[in-house]
C-alpha cells in the first residue's frame, strides 16, 4: 500500500505570525514550533524558514519574510489572506569539515596513527 502525498497546510496569517514569534518548542493550537531559521538576507528584509509539527507528528514548512529596520516594518506573512506550510520530512546527515589551523597549533597525532 502506498502512502498518499500530504497536502499543504493553511494556517490563518494571525497563528503563523504567533508562531514565527514564538520560541522552539512551543505548542499554540496544536502546532508546535521545530525550527526558525533565517535562510537568506536581502536589502531590507531577512527571510525565514518555520517548520512546524502537529499532533500526528508530520512536519510542515513556510517562509516569510521580516523587516530589517524601523523603517521596513514587514511582518510574517504581510499581504497574505492564509500562511502556506508545505509537508517536509526531518533528514539527518553527517557533514565533515576540513579546517586550517597555523602549523605549530596541531596536535600531534594519537593512537596508531603515529
Amino acid at each position: 500500500m502506498t502512502e498518499q502525498p500530504r497536502t499543504a497546510a493553511e494556517l490563518p496569517v494571525s497563528l503563523a505570525r504567533e508562531l514565527a514569534y514564538s520560541n522552539l518548542g512551543d505548542t499554540i493550537d496544536g502546532w508546535t514550533v521545530v525550527e526558525n531559521e533565517q535562510t537568506d538576507a536581502r536589502r531590507w528584509v531577512s527571510v525565514h524558514s518555520l517548520v512546524i509539527r502537529n499532533e500526528a507528528g508530520e512536519h510542515y514548512a513556510g517562509w516569510y519574510s521580516r523587516g530589517l529596520t524601523e523603517y521596513q516594518d514587514t511582518r510574517p506573512w504581510e499581504d497574505e489572506t492564509v500562511a502556506r506550510f508545505d509537508p517536509v520530512v526531518p533528514r539527518t546527515r553527517l557533514v565533515e569539515v576540513t579546517e586550517y589551523v597555523p602549523a605549530d597549533k596541531v596536535e600531534p597525532a594519537r593512537g596508531g596513527d603515529q
